[in-house]
């Protein structure tokens, strides 16, 4: 085999892509996550369950 054919080429032109979209699927699910634990950990229920828990040790 020559060089030429066992050469790996990379297309950079690609990466600032696939870069940007990662950060905006991360912020994305991140602030998923956080809207989903301030509903589910704000409540005054599960806020006096964890003050409790916390008491007991």
């Amino acid at each position: 085999m020559t060089p030429e054919l066992t050469r790996i080429r990379h297309d950079w032109r690609q990466l600032p892509f696939i870069v940007v979209a990662g950060l905006i699927i991360g912020l994305l699910i991140g602030e998923a996550a956080a809207l989903y634990a301030a509903s589910s950990f704000a409540q005054s229920g599960n806020v006096k369950l964890h003050k409790a828990a916390k008491r007991a040790g």
